[in-house]
């Protein structure tokens, strides 16, 4: 160092390499800052991936026991939910039903208004049943204009054919199927477990 009045110099030789990296700094940087946004974008894409793929998985499972056209349970769905409340009938001291119903002149309206209309009705129906069913209760659609119900936690049989009047009359109200009022039946066989049997 060399002293002068009032300031003090100093002189700080270079590194060799110093010069090559403030050469090289912003090529540093830009590489640095593409490999940042490589990572992000190929954890973003994986992210996004298994969230597809959790989503299908997820469809899957749920169309594999339901209905696509109603949107109710199927006839898988409606098997095993069976089987399960009769296994356990024994604990809980109380019974259920049974109700298997076939749509009326469900035929006569696939074949006069076409099966844009059949499906609508059968969407219709599905969603009348919906709203007449206690929490708990299964509906499903078994295939074609059949559907099937479980009635559960039954402690007096006649509950049962309520629930099957109640059905009738809401069915029996016309549908407003492609601005066209379209009226069918409905008929329904119910069996008591276990009463009936299991």
């Amino acid at each position: 160092p060399i002293c002068t009045v009032g300031a003090w110099l100093s002189w700080t030789p270079e590194r060799p390499g110093d010069a090559m990296i403030s050469q090289f700094a912003w090529a540093l940087g830009a590489v640095s800052a593409l490999f940042a946004a490589l990572f992000v974008y190929v954890f973003l894409r994986l992210r996004n991936a298994a969230q597809q793929i959790a989503l299908r998985e997820s469809q899957i499972h749920r169309l594999a026991g339901q209905d696509e056209l109603s949107g109710l349970s199927n006839r898988r769905t409606f098997d095993l939910r069976l089987d399960q409340e009769i296994a356990q009938l024994g604990r809980t001291k109380s019974g259920l039903a049974v109700l298997l119903l076939d749509l009326d002149r469900f035929k006569a309206v696939n074949d006069t208004y076409g099966h844009n209309a059949g499906d609508e009705l059968i969407r219709q129906v599905a969603k009348r049943l919906t709203t007449i069913l206690r929490l708990g209760d299964t509906v499903a659609r078994l295939g074609g204009d059949e559907f099937g119900i479980i009635q559960t936690h039954m402690h007096e049989a006649g509950a049962s054919a309520v629930l099957g009047q109640r059905i009738l009359d809401a069915l029996t109200e016309p549908f407003e199927i492609g601005g066209v009022a379209v009226t069918i039946g409905c008929s329904i066989g119910i069996a008591h477990a276990p009463q009936d049997g299991a």
